[in-house]
């Protein structure tokens, strides 16, 4: 009985409390989204949950938002860009504690096996400013090898303005900047698209691509 009460409880009562601690921190990784290490193992899991394998990641970057001070704007977050060969993915990461990821915005997957598209855009880091409209870090990304230079417009149309949306585009339309970061991938500096006039609105974003002696070789929508 001395033996039960003085040796084997207390390390029995040991073993419990560090399996409870391990199962309380066990929860506390999923409630943060279950991060891990490395943003390559994020993204690989966000694969594997959307059936995907052999996602190589192309470029990355920091989501940087043009007011510092807006304590609403998401922070530490990242954009990545990968590609299996079938499709394009496009990643939005949180940076946690230095060394920790976790995914901090639905996948987007666009299959090349179901398009004739050679450019794919998205938005990445969308923050709603409310009436000033809505701020966001454009990605692109094209398969053509000869696109050397890109441009882009992006715009909230009205459910009205869609029969007219060239003349919306080119009225209030934004065009920013992009830079390459690798092959095939540009990215600009975040910018603020202003809202609509209506209340119900699309972002639209129109995306060309140029070879080096400046012919267009690639848009998309395909009929722009």
């Amino acid at each position: 009985m001395k033996r039960f009460r003085y040796y084997i409880l207390p390390r029995l009562l040991l073993a419990l409390s560090a399996l409870a601690l391990l199962f309380s921190l066990f929860l506390l990784w999923l409630s943060l989204d279950a991060p891990l290490p490395s943003a390559a193992g994020v993204c690989a899991r966000l694969d594997r949950e959307r059936y995907v394998s052999g996602v190589s990641l192309l470029a990355s970057g920091p989501i940087q938002y043009q007011d510092s001070s807006d304590a609403s704007a998401p922070e530490n977050t990242w954009w990545f860009v990968g590609r299996n060969g079938d499709s394009i993915q496009f990643y939005t990461l949180e940076k946690l504690a230095g060394f920790l990821w976790r995914n901090a915005d639905r996948v987007a997957r666009y299959d090349l096996s179901e398009t004739e598209q050679s450019l794919f855009v998205r938005p990445m880091g969308t923050h709603f400013l409310g009436t000033e409209g809505t701020e966001l870090t454009p990605v692109i990304v094209c398969t053509d090898p000869l696109v050397v230079r890109v441009e882009a417009q992006l715009v909230h149309l009205g459910m009205s303005e869609q029969e007219n949306a060239q003349a919306v585009m080119d009225h209030r339309g934004i065009s920013p900047d992009f830079t390459q970061v690798a092959d095939g991938v540009w990215v600009s500096p975040s910018v603020t698209i202003p809202p609509s006039v209506e209340t119900v609105s699309t972002l639209t974003i129109w995306c060309r691509g140029y070879d080096a002696a400046g012919n267009l070789v690639c848009q998309n929508p395909l009929d722009s």
